[in-house]
């Protein structure tokens, strides 16, 4: 499922207001940020894939850009699994920005109203972000407080970030991602 964002995810995304998302084609021209205006589309570059959407209900596109960790964990029994995490960050035609943290398997380890996690962009050190859980209690999904336009503005300058994150079951676990290339305007 790399680079698809999971239809729970986008229903559960606080910023779209409970609003539904869909998509009609598929086209590969592109503008300065990957897109041709009026469909859907996806496109994929190192290290970022990027979507959009129309909202089903009218109200603008919801632009969207994936990257998923490079490193992957292993979990044991109930998830027994490889485990990777993907940052996502969602564009709204003139209602900014958001930005989820996305686990592929297991649960995070923190409350659903409030969860801390800390990001070291380019090797330096760690910084703590305020997350909050999805509306629905899914535990393998985290939406990103305020100030996600400092966060974004992170991103788009490093090369690579380190994520590290406590998951239930599994205790601390550490996540890689390049993140080099991000051509984000929303």
């Amino acid at each position: 499922m790399v680079g698809v964002v999971s239809a729970a995810s986008l229903l559960t995304w606080g910023i779209t207001h409970n609003k539904d998302v869909v998509g009609s084609t598929v086209d590969t021209s592109e503008n300065e940020v990957g897109f041709k205006p009026d469909k859907e589309r996806r496109l994929s570059v190192p290290g970022w894939t990027y979507e959009e959407k129309l909202e089903r209900r009218g109200e603008g596109k919801v632009f969207i850009a994936r990257t998923d960790s490079v490193t992957k964990i292993r979990q044991g029994w109930p998830y027994d699994s490889e485990t990777y995490l993907s940052i996502i960050l969602s564009g709204y035609e003139g209602r900014g920005s958001g930005v989820a943290i996305e686990l592929s398997s297991g649960e995070f380890d923190c409350p659903l109203t409030e969860c801390f996690m800390s990001f070291g962009f380019d090797g330096q050190t760690p910084t703590k972000y305020r997350l909050l859980g999805a509306n629905s209690g899914d535990e393998s999904i985290k939406f990103l407080s305020l100030p996600r336009e400092y966060f974004i503005n992170e991103i788009k300058k490093s090369s690579s970030v380190e994520v590290t994150t406590e998951l239930v079951g599994y205790g601390n676990a550490n996540f890689k991602f390049e993140t080099n290339g991000l051509a984000w305007v929303y």
